[in-house]
């Protein structure tokens, strides 16, 4: 029999249960709504709409959530219910990473209304959320965090997750002017494109943009270890070996999705070293995200040059990518080219023991 404690518990503190997608999805856009609204950009806004959508199909929404996006990332999640209300959520779904890095999982979503903050409601869905993972065979979880939320950070920290990096989240909007250029840079196509003196270092010298040959994905390769080996390339972008082989399946994958990535390298004047290089990965949504590795040596030099041919190039349509906070001399340069940083994140880990 229950009593009269535990009924009162249930309606005041209220309880957890596994996500039911006919019946919370509504209610989880309108807090995912509430709590990120000021971080929340158009693709999340997307995401909403089409949650509130979906939760309109009733019975069939199950059989639709295997092959939805945005279903599939919050079906596995937990939510904190008080009464009928949902007020609570830590969606879980995993990550699309080789297997030979161990099975992955994405936390996402994670918020508790305004109402019902500091008593410990999301350290009980996030608890729930890694036993799950554990349960599943999982070997690690991901997450990312604003860099200034310390009360989100100290949870994930005593939960014994722990920072990678922290990223810079830029965005240069469709039609930026661009800024005065002056002689002595080349794009892929022999085009003289000019070159903007660097804060400090000047210029002077020509500098030649071109396509990857095949053999050079692990020259691409190299580079990135020597720049990215704390946290990979960025969010969901580990530094795996298959990030830069070129494998047919790939191709054919990028093209049925609408995906197309294009990749652009600066070598030394003597052709011995792999200075810099670009990944611009296109799609229908008109917004080209981006990926810099940019060499120390003579990174005045590399960095103008590409952010040139790109803005250059793809000045139609919106730019974005994340970069590590603390490559100062990169995000300078991206500052110069009318991009702006839009939010400061940090990516944290969880091993299983």
């Amino acid at each position: 029999m229950t009593s009269v404690r535990s009924i009162d518990t249930i309606q005041t503190r209220g309880y957890m249960r596994r996500i039911n997608l006919q019946t919370d999805l509504a209610q989880l856009a309108d807090l995912i709504e509430l709590v990120f609204a000021t971080t929340m950009d158009s693709s999340g806004r997307a995401a909403l709409r089409e949650m509130r959508a979906m939760s309109r199909f009733g019975a069939g929404l199950r059989m639709l959530s295997h092959f939805n996006d945005v279903t599939a990332g919050v079906h596995l999640g937990f939510v904190w219910m008080i009464g009928d209300r949902l007020v609570g959520n830590v969606s879980i779904y995993p990550a699309n990473y080789p297997d030979s890095l161990g099975k992955t999982w994405i936390v996402a979503n994670v918020g508790v209304h305004p109402e019902y903050q500091g008593r410990g409601i999301a350290r009980e869905l996030m608890q729930a959320s890694l036993s799950l993972i554990a349960q599943r065979g999982g070997k690690r979880a991901v997450l990312q965090v604003d860099a200034d939320n310390t009360v989100a950070i100290h949870l994930y920290e005593s939960l014994k997750f722990v920072q990678e990096r922290t990223w810079i989240q830029w965005k240069r909007l469709a039609g930026r002017s661009q800024v005065a250029t002056s002689p002595n840079t080349y794009d892929m196509f022999g085009n003289l494109i000019g070159h903007i003196p660097s804060y400090d270092m000047p210029v002077q010298s020509e500098v030649y943009i071109r396509h990857p040959r095949r053999s050079e994905w692990r020259d691409e390769w190299l580079l990135a270890q020597e720049l990215r080996a704390n946290g990979g390339l960025g969010w969901l972008h580990p530094l795996h070996i298959t990030q830069f082989k070129h494998p047919i399946w790939r191709v054919w994958f990028e093209w049925l999705n609408f995906r197309s990535t294009e990749r652009l390298v600066i070598r030394s004047d003597d052709d011995t070293t792999l200075l810099a290089s670009a990944w611009i990965e296109t799609s229908l949504t008109n917004t080209n995200k981006l990926i810099l590795l940019i060499s120390p040596d003579d990174h005045a030099r590399c960095a103008n040059a590409l952010l040139q041919t790109i803005t250059r190039r793809f000045g139609n349509a919106s730019l974005s990518l994340e970069h590590p906070a603390d490559d100062t001399p990169t995000n300078t340069w991206l500052t110069h080219y009318r991009f702006i940083p839009k939010r400061t994140v940090i990516n944290m880990t969880w091993e299983t023991h």
